[in-house]
């Protein structure tokens, strides 16, 4: 099974690269965050339209094997002429 191992922080940033154990610690609590988040949206909240998302996983406990990337998307930025 083919899952990814944890959330990474933005950009892979180490906002604590002189201190390891807490930037080990500032990332485990990053992934959790995250994780909590994803679990959270996945199940909707109370509102009375509000159901599953059926489309949104968690790749921490979801196989992604076989899995395809999207294509890319493809748009002209702005500022341009409309």
């Amino acid at each position: 099974m083919a899952t990814l191992k944890q959330f990474n922080t933005p950009a892979l940033i180490k906002d604590l690269s002189d201190k390891p154990d807490k930037q080990a610690q500032l990332e485990a609590l990053w992934n959790e965050s995250l994780k909590s988040f994803t679990e959270d949206s996945i199940q909707g909240g109370n509102a009375p339209l509000d159901n599953d998302r059926v489309f949104y996983f968690n790749p921490l406990t979801t196989d992604l094997t076989g899995m395809t990337a999207p294509p890319p998307v493809a748009w002209t930025a702005f500022p341009n002429r409309i």
